[in-house]
């Protein structure tokens, strides 16, 4: 699917706690396992400088899955959902209830 101009593109921010590091393709190369460890273990997003191309990341599936749904949740009618509900939130419409009580609406 071909992506709009960047200048086009709707931009958001991705909260995060991960750490970024920097690597070369070599370094890459003899201490892949380490890495993965480290992506995995640590929340450390791994950029490899790939000489005259585009470098590469290496994060940790999870990271990769919230990413997505974090994506996911921007598209389409669902950033305009979220955005209404949040402005109810402030606005005193919601209110906040209980993973328990959560439970006990879905029984129903």
């Amino acid at each position: 699917m071909r992506q709009p101009p960047l200048e086009k593109r709707t931009h958001f921010a991705y909260n995060s706690d991960i750490t970024t590091k920097t690597i070369s393709s070599t370094e890459a190369r003899s201490n892949f396992y380490g890495i993965m460890r480290e992506v995995t273990d640590d929340a450390v997003a791994i950029v490899i400088r790939n000489r005259g191309r585009d470098n590469a990341v290496i994060i940790s599936e999870r990271e990769y899955n919230s990413i997505q749904e974090t994506l996911h949740l921007m598209q389409g009618n669902n950033l305009e959902r979220l955005r209404r509900s949040h402005e109810q939130m402030r606005a005193g419409m919601g209110r906040v209830i209980t993973l328990d009580e959560i439970d006990k609406m879905l029984e129903e």
